[in-house]
């Protein structure tokens, strides 16, 4: 399922994972991992498409950008909350389905599928217990990405005193020609 958010289009996923963390791919420049939970779970965020008129009026307009930003806290929570939802469903659903193929009895297929269900919401209990959201502050990046907190731009002193600008990217004459 597609979350909007800002002016991308965002498809979360949430799996098992024996350390914890909150993955943002974007394809195709790398992905940014977080540390924000130590419950087995990985959330992961895919930006699936960047909508093109959204991203025009955002740099077309400078107060686009504040209205888009007041909204990507309700958008994330909605998706993210979307993805829970779907997640408990298909679990216990699920769970219950093999318990029943399994087991071959309906009072064992519905404790199959309660302790899944059980499981799934200790895990997400734990995660909210644990969330961190200073690990927004301290991506692991990898992929092209990886460069990028090089590569920008780093205001430096001159001997003058006036702040310049100095280009980190990682260029040399041989890679120039």
């Amino acid at each position: 399922m597609v979350t909007p958010i800002g002016p991308a289009d965002v498809t979360f996923s949430l799996s098992p994972q024996w350390h914890g963390e909150t993955v943002v791919n974007v394809a195709p420049l790398g992905q940014l991992a977080f540390d924000t939970h130590t419950a087995p779970l990985r959330l992961e965020a895919t930006i699936t498409d960047i909508r093109l008129s959204a991203a025009e009026e955002m740099f077309a307009d400078p107060d686009a950008i504040n209205r888009m930003a007041a909204g990507i806290g309700a958008d994330l929570t909605s998706g993210v909350t979307a993805l829970l939802l779907r997640s408990l469903l298909v679990a216990t659903l699920g769970a219950a389905l093999m318990g029943l193929l399994l087991f071959r009895s309906g009072w064992r297929a519905l404790a199959s599928g309660a302790t899944s269900l059980l499981v799934l919401v200790g895990f997400g209990g734990l995660a909210g217990l644990t969330f961190n959201p200073s690990a927004i502050a301290e991506p692991r990046y990898t992929g092209l990405i990886a460069g990028a907190p090089r590569w920008w731009a780093a205001p430096t002193t001159s001997s003058a005193g006036s702040a310049s600008t100095r280009s980190n990217w990682p260029v040399s004459s041989a890679t120039c020609r």
